[in-house]
């Protein structure tokens, strides 16, 4: 499934109905912030991903377990998929009771209040109901800065039929995005009065999915799934995007070799089309992907073979080839794998996705097919101890028309983002290590190297070379539970232009701190505080963006 995992701006209006990402223990600290907080019982959080072959239609999920404090402006991207071999969660003795509601409601010191409902249950004995609500907002401004607040607000309902031998899975949701672009000093235009809905921006989302799945696998039987999604992205300077695909799968058993090797042979394929309109233009894309391959997995390897067509269209269409080959091999009773993978893709940078990335961006910006040429990667995961899991990796990827910011100096106050396009080679490395001491605390060190060659930009603007994650969870007792994490980012480059002259800017690397803390009081009750920022460092994330400093949160959480 081609998903990319990023995590700048994850936003809590999505992550409270949706499952699949990685939870660490930070609140965000920027207009696009969002808290989710740590409860005995709470909905698994992640962004929307397509179901398995085409990228950006949303999928939503409701889901119960428990989960950590998130932050998503400072979540580390790599090239690399970092999976460890047993990936290491804090579990406590405390067990699952079937609650149906889940209610979390807290405050911010920047008068930020956050709050989530979410609700599970059987309408009868083959559908189920899920129903997801959420509000993040904060409303005090940054010092010097022109107003900065913003509201995310966000509806979701997901329901689920098993149908003979099938299950099918349909979710609507709804967001609602209000942003200010407050990069810039109001001191510095005396003469001018700033009005706020000038600097305001808007987004919202509608999204529609529908999934029929197969619910009857056996080992030598047919497996097939196929879904229909749909999108509307829209922002307040009538820029619209429309989304529509189709996508499935097959998979089928053989026996072919004369071993106990399981083997399969598998088709994905998949439909998209994009309808974008802005004040100026309009344009139509479309992309139509055929993933066939086959498939071994033995007792000490695994292989997959095949191959990846890809065919898109704008002003013209194109196709390309490129392979989809990836192997690991297990030693030493499967607690030593090596892996590698080699593949390529074609993908269109749509405005959802840049606007995601970046929410500063402006409302008119050219949106190009990415083509990765080549996408290498390699490493060795161990679990050295019982306690004890490491990964190292290394990859390779050589891309065209890979996107980056840089300030659109033409707006009144240089407070928006044009997009431009490079080729560039990439190259990276990923070190991991996951242990946990006593079945009460779990540790967490990451790291990543990654070096960018640009083909005529002066360098990759916004990609640090550096970024270093450390975090970890303390179980002092069944009712209390203690969470921390470090962020370290690299130095980045940002660029803006005057009079046709580039200027280079350096943002400051910075160091994040973050603390937080549970008390369970009983089965449906918990309160919790959470420190965010606690260095109080005033870091961009984007050139004359800064996030907040230092925030101290608190709530409650209540399941019944």
């Amino acid at each position: 499934m081609i998903i990319r995992f990023m995590k700048l701006n994850i936003n809590i209006l999505v992550l409270c109905m949706v499952c699949s990402c990685s939870i660490s223990s930070l609140f965000a600290q920027s207009n696009k912030e969002h808290v989710t907080i740590v409860g005995s019982f709470q909905p698994k959080l992640g962004e929307f991903n397509k179901i398995n072959v085409l990228p950006e239609i949303e999928n939503t999920t409701f889901e119960i377990g428990d989960t950590s404090v998130m932050r998503t402006d400072t979540v580390l991207t790599s090239d690399i998929e970092l999976e460890l071999i047993s990936p290491i969660n804090l579990k406590t003795e405390e067990t699952q009771d079937n609650f149906t509601n889940f209610v979390l409601a807290g405050l911010g010191t920047r008068i930020s209040p956050v709050f989530i409902y979410m609700h599970n249950s059987k309408l009868s004995k083959n559908t189920s109901f899920g129903l997801g609500i959420s509000h993040h907002s904060s409303w005090l401004n940054k010092q010097e800065y022109a107003p900065s607040s913003f509201m995310n607000s966000s509806f979701g309902i997901s329901l689920d039929n098993k149908l003979n031998n099938y299950l099918l899975k349909t979710k609507v949701i709804y967001k609602n995005e209000m942003l200010r672009h407050y990069g810039f000093f109001p001191d510095d235009f005396p003469t001018v009065n700033v009005d706020v809905e000038s600097i305001t921006q808007k987004y919202q989302t509608v999204g529609l999915q529908s999934h029929l799945q197969g619910n009857t696998k056996t080992s030598i039987g047919f497996n097939h799934e196929i879904g229909v999604s749909y999108q509307y992205f829209h922002d307040k300077f009538q820029t619209d995007e429309h989304s529509f695909a189709v996508e499935t799968k097959g998979e089928k058993s053989y026996k072919w070799l004369k071993n106990n090797a399981k083997q399969s042979i598998s088709l994905e394929a998949g439909l998209q089309t994009w309808f974008n309109s802005d004040s100026l233009k309009t344009a139509n894309n479309m992309q139509l992907v055929a993933r066939p391959s086959l498939k071994l997995a033995g007792d000490f390897y695994q292989l997959k073979l095949g191959f990846a067509v890809v065919l898109h269209s704008h002003e013209n269409s194109n196709i390309h080839l490129y392979p989809a080959l990836e192997g690991g091999l297990f030693l030493l009773d499967k607690n030593l794998k090596f892996y590698s993978s080699l593949g390529g893709d074609a993908q269109r940078v749509s405005f959802q996705k840049l606007a995601n990335e970046n929410p500063f961006v402006s409302s008119i910006v050219p949106m190009h097919w990415q083509q990765t040429k080549i996408d290498f990667k390699g490493g060795v995961k161990a679990l050295v101890m019982k306690n004890l899991d490491l990964n190292f990796g290394i990859g390779y990827r050589k891309t065209d028309d890979e996107f980056f910011f840089i300030t659109d100096s033409t707006a009144p106050f240089s407070n928006k983002f044009l997009v431009v396009y490079d080729d560039v080679e990439v190259v990276s490395f990923v070190a991991e290590a996951a242990y946990r001491f006593n079945r009460r605390i779990d540790v967490k060190a990451v790291y990543h190297n990654t070096r960018y060659t640009t083909k005529t930009l002066t360098t990759a603007f916004y990609r640090p070379v550096n970024q270093i994650q450390l975090s970890g969870e303390y179980a002092y007792n069944e009712t209390l539970h203690f969470t921390s994490s470090i962020y370290y980012v690299g130095e980045r480059m940002a660029s803006t232009y005057k009079s046709g002259t580039e200027t280079l800017h350096s943002l400051t690397p910075y160091v994040d701190l973050n603390i937080g803390a549970r008390y369970k009081v009983n089965e449906s009750f918990n309160v919790f505080v959470q420190t965010n920022n606690l260095l109080n460092l005033h870091y961009d994330r984007f050139y004359h963006f800064p996030v907040n400093g230092v925030e101290f949160y608190g709530g409650i959480t209540i399941r019944f």
